[in-house]
Formats: C-alpha cells, structure tokens, sequence
C-alpha cells in the first residue's frame, strides 16, 4: 500500500508539471505570433513615432505661418474686415486734417479781410473811424476827428479808399481855419495838419495838392520870417532875411512866385549893399580936431 500510493503521487506530479510545460508552450507561440492587418499598422517602432512627432511639428509651424502671414490674393479679392479698419481709420484721419487745415485757411483768409475794413461811427459831435483787426470778427479805434461832419449816410463797413479821402478833408479842411484867422497865422501847426493829411491821400492828384499846398505853407513862413527880420534893420537881420529868401527860392515854385522871391531877395541885398556904404562912409569921416 505504502509504495503504491507513492508511486500514485509522484505520477500526479509529473502529470502536472506536463500541463504546466504545454501551458507556457502555448502562451509562447501566442507571444511570439506575428501580428497582420490593421493592428499590424496601430503599433509602431520609436523611429516610425520619431517621424511622426518631427511631421507634426512641422505642420504645426506651417499653420503658425499662414495665421501669421496672410496669403497673397489677387486685385479682384477683397482683404478680410480687420486688415479693412486701419486703412479706414487712416482715410478718416486724413479727412479730418484736410478740413482742419481748410478751416485754418478760412480763419487766416477772413482776418485779413476783417483787417482791410473800416467802420464810422459818430460820438458826442465827433466821426470815429474804427479798423478791424487781424481776427475774424472785431475792431478798435483808428482816429478820432472832433468836430467834423459826418456823411449823409453811414454804410456798414468801408474800405480804404472810402475813408481815408475823407481823413484828408477834414485835415485840409482845419488847415486852412488856420489861415483864415485875423492874427498871424500858426504855420508851424498849418503845416501839422498838412502832413497828416499828406499821409491820407490816396491818388496823385490829392498828393500833388497837397505838395503845393506845403510848399504854399513854407514859402509863406519862410517870406514872413524875411519880413520880420528885415524890419530890423541891422546887418545880422538883413543877412538872416537874405537866407530865408533863398530857401524860399529853392522850393517848388510857380513863375510868379519865383519872380516874387528874386525882388525880395533884391531888396534885401540893397539894404544890405546900403548899410555895408553907410558904415564904410562913417568909418573914413576924420574925427574934429580940439
């Protein structure tokens, strides 16, 4: 019984350890089976994944290009709404310069023609005369001219060669208020007023009417100092007279004015001549003898 029972056990066991060899024999060959068909192409070697990663890459960064370079499109196509918004805001800016430039001009233009007009106004029996200035709208005093006459009809603004003939007269006209007087006429302020209104004429003919006119002025002074001077009597005085003579002599004269001016300066010359004999006659007198 004893050896029996042995030999039954040791026989089990070698029975088991053939299973388990055919078993491991089995999950070999199942191991070891070359694998076909689409699982054959879901596994890859390292270099085959390599490649992979390397082509992913690449079509990584050539999608960063495009996003980043806009492709070339021809004329006919039009560009995208965002690449549209700087070229409008460009267009807008450059619209909204133009028109601060042209407002500029228009401001620039109409100040310069604020400048060129004049307005009249009357206050307290005296014309004002006002002047725009370098501004759109606006004016300050020009002249004030006491006692003058305003014109029938005050327009709204003048130019130039509206106001100032009227500037003119009115100086013309208080020059000779000074000559019109009884006493000694003040030439010094005829001649004043002369000036001014010289400043204010706007064609030739004023302004020759007004030479004359001063030289009319000058010549009176100059005839009423040789006539002062003259009456004197003495040699320093004659020769004063004989000089005021000749600058009266070299002003714009008239024949008849010249004439006029040749006598005196004549005259004077003889007294001169006179008095020069009459003290050369004293001087050889002997004196008396005691």
């Amino acid at each position: 019984m004893g050896k029996s029972s042995l030999i039954k056990a040791t026989s089990k066991k070698k029975g088991q350890l053939k299973k388990s060899e055919k078993v491991e024999q089995k999950t070999k060959t199942l191991t070891t089976k070359p694998i076909k068909g689409k699982e054959a192409q879901k596994i890859k070697s390292p270099k085959e994944t390599k490649a992979a990663t390397k082509t992913g890459a690449a079509k990584e960064l050539t999608e960063e290009k495009r996003a980043k370079y806009s492709p070339m499109r021809s004329k006919g196509d039009k560009p995208p709404v965002d690449m549209q918004r700087p070229v409008l805001i460009d267009k807008v800016m450059r619209f909204i310069a133009a028109g601060f430039v042209l407002l500029i001009m228009v401001v620039i233009g109409t100040s310069f023609s604020n400048m060129k007009k004049y307005y009249i106004k009357t206050a307290d029996g005296a014309v004002e005369v006002w002047k725009g200035y370098f501004a759109p709208m606006g004016m300050e005093l020009f002249l004030h001219l006491p006692e003058m006459r305003p014109p029938a009809s005050i327009k709204p603004a003048y130019g130039k060669n509206e106001v100032f003939p009227l500037i003119f007269y009115y100086y013309m006209d208080r020059a000779d208020s000074l000559l019109s007087v009884s006493r000694v006429p003040d030439f010094e302020k005829i001649k004043t007023y002369l000036d001014i209104a010289l400043s204010y004429a706007t064609t030739e003919t004023l302004h020759n009417a007004t030479i004359r006119r001063l030289n009319n002025i000058d010549l009176m002074l100059l005839l009423y100092k040789a006539e002062v001077a003259a009456g004197k009597g003495t040699m320093a005085a004659l020769k004063n007279a004989k000089r005021y003579l000749e600058k009266a002599a070299s002003l714009k004269l008239d024949q008849a004015q010249t004439k006029m001016v040749n006598l005196k300066i004549e005259t004077i010359s003889n007294l001169i001549a006179a008095l020069k004999a009459k003290k050369n006659k004293g001087a050889k007198k002997p004196g008396k003898k005691k």
